[in-house]
């Protein structure tokens, strides 16, 4: 399903792209036994290399890691997030990301946090583009009364706000605002 949506991307990368998948810090792994970011990115990839065989797609699982173990993300408000994943993700060698396209992968995308925190420590180490492509995007219901705006921490900026994403999706985050601008669906 994925493999699905990153196809697409090969139009606007179509050299060597890093696949890094969300990591979880090492304690949650240990409990969990598995990172699903992992696994999805794993089988994308092995999908990928045999639907574009001359694409060069590298998985590189400890290309970027997990500093801090933040509480869960349930529950907590867009604003609660970005503030618990502040400082979370550093990305483990620099030099090997320099100025190369980054295809981040995780489950899924909420209000964006998580993605925006780790495309952040990408494009701090130097990344090129840095797009994202998740199983699933979580829309939130915002009870809005007539003449009134949407609450201050709504997960997206204005200008993406009133556009729906696919279940599978790909998208580009803007490194100098850590929006989601100039996104790509498939």
């Amino acid at each position: 399903m994925l493999a699905a949506a990153i196809a697409p991307l090969r139009r606007d990368e179509p050299g060597p792209l890093l696949v890094v998948p969300i990591p979880l810090h090492g304690q949650r792994q240990k409990r969990r036994g598995f990172n699903q970011a992992e696994e999805i990115a794993r089988q994308a990839v092995k999908t990928l290399r045999v639907a574009e065989p001359g694409w060069k797609l590298q998985l590189a699982s400890h290309a970027l890691l997990r500093l801090r173990n933040t509480p869960e993300q349930a529950g907590q408000t867009a604003r609660q997030r970005r503030i618990n994943l502040r400082g979370a993700f550093q990305a483990s060698s620099p030099s090997a990301l320099e100025g190369r396209p980054i295809l981040l992968i995780d489950d899924v995308m909420t209000t964006g946090a998580t993605v925006r925190a780790a495309a952040a420590a990408l494009h701090r180490a130097g990344a090129g583009a840095v797009w994202v492509a998740t199983v699933a995007r979580a829309m939130r219901i915002v009870p809005v009364q007539r003449g009134s705006d949407l609450p201050e921490d709504d997960p997206l900026p204005a200008s993406t706000a009133d556009r729906s994403f696919p279940a599978q999706t790909a998208i580009r985050l803007d490194a100098s605002h850590g929006s989601l601008q100039g996104h790509n669906s498939f």
